[in-house]
Formats: structure tokens, C-alpha cells, sequence
């Protein structure tokens, strides 16, 4: 049969981090325009990482996450979970930070209780 011969895609390695961010920003902490930034993380089981990876990664193209806010998104495979973060230039702007926080509740539809908010400073 023709399905035995393909070869099944082989998995990313743990450890593996992928960085999407806006042109001209870098991914660290200490990026001139991530001075007043912070960052909400999603810690999730293995099996819901690329779908809300997939999510979060469209409607940041699609503009469907406030303006000017979202500096990109890092994803980190770990061993025993995988981690998604929407980092953020303007932890100062609360209700563009609330805003935020709906929609990637609305986009994954987890709880509000399993995202963590760390600022930056």
C-alpha cells in the first residue's frame, strides 16, 4: 500500500523555540522597544500546541490582536508541556492589555486562570 512507504514527519526536538516577531524588534527583554513590555504565557498540554500556535500566529497576521501592542509570539517545546508567549511593547496601556487578554482567551479558549502575565522591568 502506498501509505505504508511515506515516511512519517519527524518531531521537533525539545528545546526547540520558534520567534515571530514585528520587523525591527528583537526577541529579548532588553530590545529598545520592549523597554515598557511584558509578556502572556500559555503553558499547555502537547497535544494543543500547534492549533493554538496556528491561532495565535493568524490572528497576529490578521490584525485581529490590538494595534501597536503585540511584538510577536515565542514558542518553546519542553519536554513534558510546550509554552506559547504573546509578547507585548506597552504593559503601561491597560485597557489594550485587557483587551489582549480576551482575545487570546476567545482564540484558544482556555481558562483565564492558566495564562500568566509577567512584565518585564
Amino acid at each position: 500500500m502506498y501509505y505504508q512507504h511515506m515516511r512519517r514527519p519527524t518531531a521537533m526536538p525539545y528545546g526547540t523555540n520558534f520567534h515571530i516577531f514585528v520587523k525591527g524588534i528583537k526577541p529579548v527583554w532588553e530590545d529598545p522597544q520592549l523597554v515598557e513590555g511584558a509578556r502572556f504565557s500559555l503553558k499547555m498540554p502537547k497535544s494543543h500546541c500547534s492549533k493554538y500556535w496556528e491561532d495565535l500566529l493568524l490572528a497576529m497576521i490578521g490584525e485581529q490582536l490590538p494595534e501597536n501592542l503585540v511584538a510577536g509570539l515565542v514558542m518553546n517545546l519542553k519536554p513534558q508541556f510546550d509554552k506559547i508567549a504573546v509578547w507585548i511593547t506597552d504593559c503601561n496601556n491597560e485597557t489594550a492589555v485587557a483587551q489582549l487578554k480576551a482575545e487570546i482567551i476567545k482564540i484558544t479558549q482556555i481558562d483565564e486562570k492558566e495564562i500568566e502575565y509577567e512584565v518585564f522591568k
